[in-house]
């Protein structure tokens, strides 16, 4: 048995003694292909196939020995017919003996066929003539030169469809050398032209697209990544390194140190496990600094499922890690200082840089007795810390003195080069120091507080992105230390509640009864608030006693930050607290706080690492109004509190005189019929500049009863919303108001509120446009006030809907700023127009009040302005008061002291005197 050697693959050829073989149809094509003993075949060597297989398909080859020359008629055509591709034998001047079904599939072209040219097929189907002759050149080739060819073709079908077809012919030569026959072959490669095609387009677009893509080899060894193999343009601009720096070499994901090293340890994994892995990683320039990326890497598998590449997907990400570090340490700051933990705000801010920076340290200076002493260094080496401690605040007190006396940021590249750190070289080596940027802390005064520091072990050019990060956290700064500061003074108190660190029981009462002793009457009112928590029970049950302790304890950390600083908060016991207003206005004041506080309490609590949603009630009760005695507005506050909880409120107060036996639905029967009846009427509080002009009025629901009289909106606003009656008198309220102002002096704004209900509904911004348009009012004089704890309950949604509201052209007021608790890239994003100091602000606003007190005021306005926001101050009611809006830089004011709610008659009074004067 004689065999014709095949690279990678074998064709047996049989002698007469019987024996057979097998060859599929890629067998043949290489043995075609391969080298001298099969680029010609010998006669008597190709006789009929039998097939045997399905998949892969074999054919059986079955020999004659004789040595004669061919004859077409003793060929078996049963397989060759049914052979799936093209298969065709020619004679010596080119003209068919046979062709299969595959190549012609008409039964009567075929009988035609034999005998002729590929001149006379063409011209007899009415082809092209050229197509037949280039097809004769190749014919010619394969005897001319006795050995197989192969070439590509493309045909046009009648239709106009292309198609790509690969033709091969072998000669078969007799026992003396001649070219007996020649044997043709070939199939259909349309799809694969289109593929090639598409691959070429695909790597032009991969080459310019704006990702930065890498295309690395499918193998890995334990030790080293997969091999890159292709880098487009956008790699270069991005890291520097041409495509020759990098083919070759391996993916650098193998690094075992350093701030990625969790995200590297995924994408090791991951190749090992051939799955897609997406982290951020921190990668090196090869001129400039490492940058933070968005890595995607995919496997890419063959038809049999093995890897062949991985194609990974980078993006830049370096800005938006600064930004969202900066983010993450402000929430963390005010966190800590909200419970009086000024180091560990403090130390968060410092930490913030190294989220992208990893090699920069922080530090944040406090100055006292004219020198500065570090407050946080997380990252510092204890003994520079306390080598370079205490520097003076002077031109010559190193980066950090010199910054804090000129209040301006000082950028040293290199410390052991700077005239300003020639003193402390061998701190700075022996410590590893080579660069530091510092800025100064400033308060609302623009005093100095101290500096905000950042060190490198490198040299270190000034950054425009980097050091206006570093100015907001020293900016920042300023507002966290007055908000520990002010924390700390709370827990200063003499009595507190062990597990919450609030006042007791005990030590609540006597300062309720002091503040009593000294009330008089006349002057503002004193609220009484007892909050129960509505699922405290459920979370000891469940989670154990331990679990509820530390539920209170985050539920007084939560409180806090809602209350004026004036408030009193303690824990009465169990899951209950107290909650004392010693200075509010009037009964809508209190309602208001109160609401602030249950709103507060429907975030979500982590207990025992899930999610749990307590929420609270509370009742009041007001001095003078509801009872004179401590524990008479104690039981009175008690009793609203269980009403609240039986009725699903979250607040309700001590119900006097004909209300109290009127009862839940007889109030709820009346308020159905209130607004066709016309009870309901706007009384509006005007607000004035600072010359005393009035500006506008904010309008104010009232509701008149024929038998209760005039309700407090405490209580029936709470009782509208649960009605869901709320959005159709509040959009009677917006009509009524947008009216009135029509007829008001050209400019003169009108505000409205928007409650929560309102605010959630999608076609709010339409309701606004048909009420201005109904009434004919100009957007512009058309304010609306949204309370901050409204913005902050979702701020992507507030966000979209005040920009909705914004394009019709109102304007866009925060009501009540500075009792919640927001984002301040939040408020960058809100489209405000303004925002309203809270009144309580202003309550400790008195000849005698602290320095610290009027600080606070002074920094919201400041804050206010520097949002580019108009500012107004509410509840000023005392020329102090009105001196302390002044000096803060306030723009406009609202308060009994100009005006108190009155009628649309008599704001039209008012507002005509205006004119006259």
């Amino acid at each position: 048995m004689t065999r014709a050697s095949v690279p990678g693959d074998q064709l047996f050829v049989l002698t007469p003694d019987g024996s057979d073989g097998s060859v599929d149809t890629a067998a043949l094509k290489l043995v075609v292909r391969s080298g001298e003993e099969a680029d010609t075949w010998r006669v008597g060597h190709l006789v009929t196939l039998d097939e045997l297989g399905d998949t892969p398909k074999t054919y059986r080859v079955l020999l004659r020995s004789e040595a004669s020359p061919f004859d077409p008629g003793s060929l078996s055509t049963q397989v060759l017919d049914a052979l799936p591709f093209d298969f065709a034998i020619f004679d010596t001047d080119y003209r068919y003996l046979y062709v299969n079904p595959a190549a012609i599939p008409s039964p009567d072209v075929r009988a035609w066929i034999v005998g002729k040219n590929d001149a006379e097929y063409c011209h007899k189907r009415g082809f092209d003539v050229s197509i037949a002759e280039r097809r004769t050149q190749w014919l010619r080739r394969a005897v001319t030169e006795h050995r197989a060819v192969s070439w590509d073709e493309t045909l046009f079908t009648r239709d106009g469809v292309v198609r790509h077809h690969r033709r091969n012919v072998v000669p078969v030569v007799d026992s003396d050398g001649a070219v007996a026959f020649l044997v043709g072959y070939g199939q259909e490669i349309t799809e694969q032209r289109h593929f090639e095609v598409h691959l070429r387009i695909l790597e032009s677009a991969m080459r310019r697209v704006g990702d930065v893509i890498i295309v690395t080899e499918g193998t890995v060894t334990e030790d080293v990544g997969p091999r890159i193999v292709f880098v487009n343009e956008a790699f270069t601009a991005l890291f520097g390194w041409s495509p020759q720096d990098v083919v070759g070499r391996p993916l650098p994901i193998h690094a075992e140190s350093g701030p990625d090293r969790t995200a590297r340890a995924s994408f090791r994994e991951a190749i090992r496990s051939r799955y897609p892995v997406r982290g951020e990683l921190l990668l090196q320039r090869k001129n400039g600094p490492d940058f933070w990326a968005e890595v995607s890497l995919t496997p890419i598998h063959d038809e049999i499922g093995s890897c062949t590449h991985w194609v990974a997907v980078l993006r830049d990400i370096t800005a938006q890690k600064r930004l969202e570090a900066l983010e993450r340490g402000r929430t963390s700051a005010l966190d800590f200082a909200g419970r009086g933990e000024r180091d560990e705000a403090l130390a968060a801010l410092a930490r913030v840089v190294q989220s992208w920076l990893p090699d920069v340290t922080g530090a944040v200076l406090l100055a006292r007795d004219e020198r500065l002493w570090y407050a946080a260094a997380p990252g510092l080496s204890a003994g520079y810390v306390r080598a370079t401690d205490g520097a003076p605040i002077s031109p010559s007190g190193g980066p950090s003195g010199a910054s804090a006396y000129s209040k301006a940021t000082i950028v040293v590249t290199d410390l052991r080069s700077h005239p300003l750190t020639a003193r402390s070289e061998d701190e700075a080596r022996r410590y590893g120091l080579r660069a530091v940027w510092v800025t100064p802390i400033l308060d609302a005064n623009q005093e100095i507080r101290g500096t905000f520091v950042w060190y490198r072990a490198q040299p270190w050019p000034a950054l425009k992105a980097d050091l206006r990060i570093l100015r907001e956290l020293a900016a920042f700064t300023s507002v966290v230390l007055e908000r520990a500061e002010s924390q700390t003074r709370l827990r200063q108190l003499a009595y507190e509640d062990a597990l919450t660190g609030l006042p007791n029981r005990s030590a609540a009462m006597r300062r309720l009864e002091d503040l009593l002793s000294t009330r008089d009457r006349r002057g503002p009112r004193l609220a009484v608030g007892l909050l129960d928590l509505n699922r405290f029970k459920e979370v000891n049950d469940t989670f154990g006693h331990r679990a509820g302790d530390h539920l209170l304890t985050n539920v007084a950390r939560r409180l806090k930050p809602s209350l004026p600083d004036d408030a009193l908060l303690a824990r009465m016991g169990g899951d209950e607290f107290l909650i004392v207003l010693p200075n509010v206005q009037d009964e809508r004041e209190a309602v208001h706080t109160a609401r602030q506080l249950t709103s507060a309490l429907r975030e979500p609590f982590m207990v025992e690492h899930q999610s749990v949603v307590v929420g609270g009630s509370i009742g009041l009760s007001l001095y003078p109004d509801h009872a004179n005695s401590a524990d008479t507005l104690l039981r009175r506050a008690d009793a609203a509190m269980y009403r609240a909880k039986r009725r699903h409120l979250d607040v309700a107060v001590h119900e006097a005189h004909a209300l109290e036996s009127a009862g839940r639905l007889a109030l709820e029967s009346a308020l159905h019929a209130a607004l066709g009846r016309g009870e309901f009427d706007v009384v509006y509080q005007p607000y004035f500049s600072l010359s005393g002009a009035p500006v506008g009025a904010e309008a104010l629901l009232r509701w008149h009863h024929p038998a209760l009289g005039d309700v407090a909106p405490s209580v029936f606003v709470p009782v509208l919303e649960a009605l869901g009656l709320i959005d159709k008198v509040g959009a009677w309220v917006l009509e009524r108001a947008c009216y009135d102002a029509t007829q008001w002096p050209s400019g003169m704004r009108v505000a409205v509120n928007v409650s929560a209900r309102q605010f959630e509904q999608h076609d709010l911004p339409d309701r606004v446009a048909a009420a201005l348009e109904r009434q004919g009012l100009s957007g512009s004089r058309l304010v609306i006030e949204l309370t901050e704890s409204l913005l902050m309950a979702s701020p992507e949604t507030a966000s979209h809907m005040l920009a909705s509201l914004k394009a019709i052209g109102v304007r866009i007021v925060m009501d009540d700023f500075g009792t919640g608790y927001s984002s301040l890239s939040y408020l960058r994003r809100f489209s405000l127009d303004g925002l309203k100091i809270d009144r309580s602000f202003l309550q400790g606003a008195s000849s005698d009040a602290t320095p610290k007190s009027r600080a606070l005021v002074h920094g919201v306005a400041a804050l206010g302005r520097s949002l580019g926001l108009e500012v107004t101050a509410e509840g000023v009611e005392t020329s102090e008061q009105l001196s302390l809006a002044r000096s803060a830089g306030c723009d406009l004011v609202q308060g009994y002291l100009w005006g108190r709610p009155q009628t649309q008659a008599a704001l039209l009074s008012r507002f005509d005197g205006d004119e006259q004067r």
